[in-house]
């Protein structure tokens, strides 16, 4: 795509032309940022000052300009434009444009976008510039230039999906927009609530203790760290003779002004409540850390958290709280857990109550593990609960196994599981089979998942698990993590075992084999398949290569699988294939692995062919597998020749020496004038496959000093004139006939 040939100002002031007049001077400042590249939006490679391309940037401009023409004060306007045929600045039908007016204000990019990617929408442009307008009471537009700033949002997208809910986009970015404008208009009263709820701790007649001390200190800490989208009080009260939380009138700020929205569900009956539920509400603790039932429309589309701040009455009994929700910034994430209020005395005691030598080795490990445990679970976690976590972490340091933290929501709205495996063998897909097994466990949906490796010999997976409050099990941890155990098991390992039950044989050729397979190999072969592959392997020569005819697990009944096993060079494809149709089978497809054994230059090659038989629905391989190999070995190392009576092998079960004497037969047949050719006996043979086994049965029973027996002579033949019967083509009855003669 080349953009090359003019230059981000020549761009523009041909877009500027192609704009009203009126709209020129928003459009260059709608476009003044961009270059040219990033306005060539189109999948076909195209000149960036293509006649199209410029009508379409200034269109849109020129139709955004007109679409600011008014805005009703203190209200963002927006919509949502598909584009109908194919042109517009996408340049194809279906392309969508979002367009947004509002007042300028912190968070609406990052939160507008968000709930663009919730509709499967993805951003191929967004140009945001601030603009200054001069409106009316009415919100009617009466300058540009000067006024009040507007943010100006503009952004191109696509669609994954073939179908677009405009109304429920809209409306999603309607609550959005919504919940944006009140957490920055109550953003300052927010702050004031902050400072009223620190002044009036240790002020309600109960005992003043360095945990209240602490409290305020972090609730202080918590004014630079936190992003504060919404504050509500609640009291407890007792109604009809029972405990209840209520919201106190008028008592929300931000996006909580409005009483139905929830936080968690804990404003019925207390009574109601799980015991360790109301247990957690009723204790005198002053603050409370945890996460909301929500994700954040504000800012980052992530779970809030939430700071409940509780008053006590003179006997240290709950008598209300004050709750903010909000997210804590990337610096609290950041900042060490020494200098965070709360965090430092949880932590401390840990650190304390372990009584480790702080410049010894394990000291400083268990000071490292509790500095980059995940922040969040830090907020969350119970002393002890910490203090259980962080000792088993350490006992890990150096040991390359699986372990499995887990820590349950005191709401039962999810779990959270810290995860350690050996780091050579993390990867995606085992995340992905450890968060399964999860979810099975805890009845969960997996809502976030995190990775961490770092200076140490294990990676840690933090998983968590939305979970249903009230129907979590109770997994049993141990053997969950024993599960995990097995799943996490390299490839490597589970061959090892595979090869030392099979015996010293197997595991010697496993250990020379070791780490000799591609990725594509061990992602697609389990081990213990491998392990007959290397067996194989382990015996094939140039000459001779080492064969497998199998049936594939879950494949159709007449699906067969059929392996090659060659040292050196890969087997020719062009020699291989005739082969196996002349041998029954029809080739489907084919997938080769090069196996190179560490340390040397030694090269192996397994071939793997699926195949369909050719001689009807079904074939039982238990006796035809050793008659097929020996039969394909045969033609490879020319001592049989490749034609089609080899299929005789699989449709009449023969051996490859009885192929052989059909097919001496036939050339005598030939040779003494008979009609028919050789490919039409070959066919003749295969079609009646009984007869011919029964024919073969006749040649032994006959003529095979070993096997000769009249008895069973007689009865070969009277099977045969019966079966000779049902033979309708009267050209295939001679040839079978002239058979029979022949033996006899």
């Amino acid at each position: 795509m080349d953009t090359t040939k003019h230059s981000g100002d020549d761009f523009i002031a041909q877009i500027l032309k192609a704009t009203t007049p009126d709209a020129a001077p928003f459009a260059r400042l709608l476009y003044g940022n961009a270059t040219p590249a990033d306005l060539v939006l189109s999948d076909t490679p195209t000149d960036s000052a293509d006649p199209a391309r410029v009508a379409a940037l200034g269109e849109l401009a020129s139709g955004l300009w007109d679409f600011a023409a008014e805005r009703k004060p203190g209200h963002a306007k927006f919509r949502l434009v598909v584009q109908k045929q194919d042109g517009g600045i996408a340049g194809r039908k279906g392309a969508i444009t979002a367009e947004f007016i509002n007042d300028d204000m912190p968070f609406l990019v990052d939160s507008v976008i968000p709930a663009l990617n919730r509709a499967r929408l993805s951003v191929d442009l967004i140009l945001h510039p601030v603009a200054l307008f001069e409106r009316d009471e009415s919100g009617k537009r009466t300058a540009f230039g000067r006024g009040k700033p507007e943010s100006v949002i503009l952004i191109s997208l696509t669609s994954s999906s073939d179908t677009v809910d405009v109304t429920a986009i809209e409306a999603d970015l309607t609550r959005t927009l919504s919940d944006v404008r009140a957490a920055v208009a109550d953003w300052r009263p927010m702050l004031a609530r902050l400072d009223e709820t620190v002044a009036k701790l240790g002020q309600s007649g109960a005992e003043v203790t360095d945990e209240t001390a602490e409290t305020q200190a972090f609730l202080r800490w918590l004014g630079n760290q936190f992003v504060f989208l919404g504050y509500r009080e609640y009291r407890f009260v007792t109604e009809k003779g029972e405990a209840a939380m209520r919201v106190v009138d008028d008592s929300g700020l931000g996006i909580l002004r409005d009483p139905k929205v929830v936080v968690f569900d804990n404003t019925r009956n207390l009574s109601s409540l799980p015991p360790e539920i109301r247990a957690y509400l009723e204790r005198p603790d002053p603050l409370l850390v945890a996460k909301s039932n929500d994700t954040s429309r504000v800012h980052r589309p992530v779970q809030m958290d939430v700071i409940g701040v509780k008053q006590l009455d003179a006997h240290g009994k709950v008598i209300a709280e004050r709750r903010f929700i909000g997210l804590f910034t990337a610096h609290a994430y950041g900042v060490s857990v020494h200098d965070v209020p709360v965090l430092r005395r949880k932590v401390s005691a840990v650190l304390q109550r372990a009584g480790l030598n702080p410049t010894g080795h394990d000291g400083k490990a268990l000071a490292e593990i509790v500095e980059n445990y995940p922040r969040d679970e830090l907020f969350l976690i119970d002393p002890d609960d910490l203090f259980n976590t962080a000792m088993g972490i350490l006992r890990l340091q150096e040991r390359r196994r699986v372990a499995l933290f887990v820590r349950r929501d005191p709401f039962e709205r999810f779990v959270s599981c810290l995860v350690f495996v050996p780091q050579e063998r993390y990867s995606f897909m085992l995340r992905q089979k450890l968060q399964a097994i999860l979810e099975e466990a805890f009845e969960g949906r997996v809502t976030a998942a995190t990775a961490q490796i770092y200076d140490s010999p294990l990676a840690r997976i933090h998983i968590i698990l939305a979970t249903k409050p009230g129907a979590v099990p109770q997994a049993d941890v141990t053997a969950l993590e024993a599960k995990l155990t097995e799943v996490a098991r390299s490839w490597d390992d589970r061959l090892g075992d595979i090869a030392r039950r099979r015996g010293s044989h197997a595991e010697a050729a496993a250990r020379r084999l070791a780490g000799a397979f591609t990725s594509a190999y061990v992602e697609t072969i389990q081990p213990d398949e491998a392990i007959d592959d290397i067996i194989k392997l382990n015996g094939a020569t140039a000459d001779t290569p080492a064969l497998t005819l199998y049936q594939p697990d879950a494949a159709k009944p007449a699906e067969l699988g059929f392996k090659i096993y060659r040292p050196g060079q890969s087997v020719p494809l062009s020699d291989v294939l005739p082969m196996l149709e002349n041998l029954g089978l029809r080739v489907l497809a084919e997938k080769s692995w090069m196996v190179r054994p560490k340390g040397g230059d030694e090269r192996f090659w397994i071939h793997d062919f699926t195949t369909l038989f050719q001689g009807g629905d079904s074939l039982d391989i238990g006796d035809a597998a050793a008659r097929f190999e020996e039969g394909f070995l045969s033609t490879w190392r020319g001592m049989a020749e490749d034609d089609g009576f080899n299929r005789l092998i699989l449709t009449a079960g023969l051996t490859a020496r009885e192929a052989s004497l059909w097919r001496a037969y036939a050339k005598y047949l030939r040779q003494v004038g008979f009609t028919f050719s050789q490919s039409y006996i070959e066919d003749t043979l295969s079609k009646h496959a009984a007869i011919t086994g029964l024919l073969t049965h006749l040649f032994h029973a006959r003529l095979d000093p070993d096997r000769v027996d009249a008895v069973m002579e007689a009865s070969i033949k009277a099977e045969i004139e019966h079966a000779l019967d049902a033979v309708t083509v009267l050209d295939e009855d001679r040839i079978l006939r002239r058979l029979v003669n022949l033996v006899e």
